[in-house]
């Protein structure tokens, strides 16, 4: 496995060049490291370890994101969507055609059951959630569809290939036995190749189909953020409310009524105020009236 080099320094290096490494073997590596990873995660977790949820997350969106660019390279998939690009590019629009009109409708369904407000009153809000959503909903099928895809090819590849060795001519001493054939370099890295995009395709499946129903659960957060980074850019002191976490956020809605987001444990806290925004010179004189009176948190 090692070999001696020679150098004062290194005396022994890997018996392994790397130079001759590609593109296409660099993304089968980050596969196997990645899949490596997960399941020494599941290993330390099923011997009842702890694990951090956030580097759990982590590996599996890298094991997905390395095996799906890994089979799009192994497949030629890029090629074999060139030859098809007419109709798939028919059906791809029909899809996201669809899948934003459900975006609009779930972004306008929450905007209303957390502000109970008319959800037009939002309009940057529902822009940013349903491209939010598009964008997730977009990323998993097309994922999911890839891998399905993938793992279809090395099964019927692996089904309908036959192992061929060519006949050679006696008189050069050559054995053909078929059973005394060794494979050489090439036939064993293709060989490894299909075996790591087969098994990669298997996990991403895995995995996709294990988080579907827990996404809903972890991404009303990531809505909720774009909700009030898209909408809510004033402070409650804009309204003259004083006495709330530094973090609150306020936007007008109307009638002299606002939207107040309070930072809560897990989310913020919605709930509809009186309000009627201050001038400038209001809040000024609001402000110096509070630090004169040593009272103004």
């Amino acid at each position: 496995m090692f070999i001696r080099t020679g150098s004062k320094h290194f005396p022994w290096k890997l018996n392994y060049s790397f130079r001759w490494w590609r593109a296409h073997e660099w993304w089968g590596a980050s596969v196997v490291f990645t899949l490596v990873i997960l399941i020494i995660m599941l290993a330390w977790q099923i011997l009842g370890g702890s694990l951090n949820i956030s580097f759990a997350r982590t590996m599996l969106t890298l094991v997905c994101l390395t095996s799906t660019v890994y089979s799009i390279k192994h497949h030629s998939l890029v090629k074999k969507f060139k030859d098809h690009s007419w109709w798939l590019t028919l059906i791809t629009a029909a899809i996201t055609i669809v899948l934003a009109i459900a975006a609009n409708a779930f972004s306008d369904s929450y905007i209303l059951n957390s502000t109970r407000t008319d959800p037009s009153k939002f309009p940057i809000a529902q822009k940013s959630i349903s491209t939010t959503i598009l964008i997730t909903l977009w990323f998993y099928i097309a994922t999911l569809i890839l891998s399905i895809l993938a793992l279809s090819n090395s099964f019927w590849d692996a089904i309908t290939t036959r192992p061929t060795v060519f006949p050679c001519d006696k008189s050069l001493g050559i054995n053909t036995n078929k059973k005394n054939y060794k494979p050489g370099a090439a036939h064993r890295r293709s060989e490894y190749a299909k075996i790591i995009a087969a098994i990669g395709s298997a996990f991403t499946i895995a995995i996709l189909l294990a988080i579907g129903g827990t996404i809903s659960d972890h991404y009303t957060s990531i809505l909720q953020e774009t909700l009030i980074f898209s909408s809510f850019h004033l402070h409650p002191k804009d309204c003259g409310i004083r006495g709330l976490p530094a973090e609150s956020w306020l936007t007008p809605i109307g009638d002299g009524e606002a939207i107040l987001a309070i930072p809560g444990k897990n989310e913020y806290q919605l709930q509809k105020v009186r309000c009627t925004i201050l001038s400038q010179e209001e809040l000024q004189k609001d402000i110096l009236d509070k630090i004169s009176k040593d009272n103004y948190w």
